[in-house]
């Protein structure tokens, strides 16, 4: 199995840093229950295809399990209903592409 774990930054309104419960990573948990984990940039089209590819491969040899965590950011609104710029600042969204 693949757990693919898309990294947003936020978790609806609450960042992901404190929705998570701590620091670290999510591929880090994975590595902590013993799964193998990778970490990759979610808006670098080359890096995760290697990562799936590897990913891929690796439940087809029955390895067992992979974690892949995507880094990447919500540029939009979690629903129709919310307002972003009401909790994040509009300078942490112009950061990204």
């Amino acid at each position: 199995v693949v757990l693919n774990v898309v990294n947003n930054q936020w978790a609806i309104s609450t960042f992901q840093g404190i929705a998570r419960g701590g620091s670290g990573t999510f591929a880090a948990r994975g590595l902590g229950f013993g799964i193998p984990s990778l970490r990759v940039d979610g808006n670098d089209y080359l890096a995760v295809h290697a990562v799936a590819k590897w990913a891929i491969e690796r439940a087809r040899r029955n390895l067992g399990p992979t974690l892949v965590e995507y880094v990447t950011y919500r540029v939009g609104a979690h629903s129709s209903s919310d307002d972003p710029s009401a909790y994040r600042p509009k300078a942490e969204s112009d950061a990204w592409p």
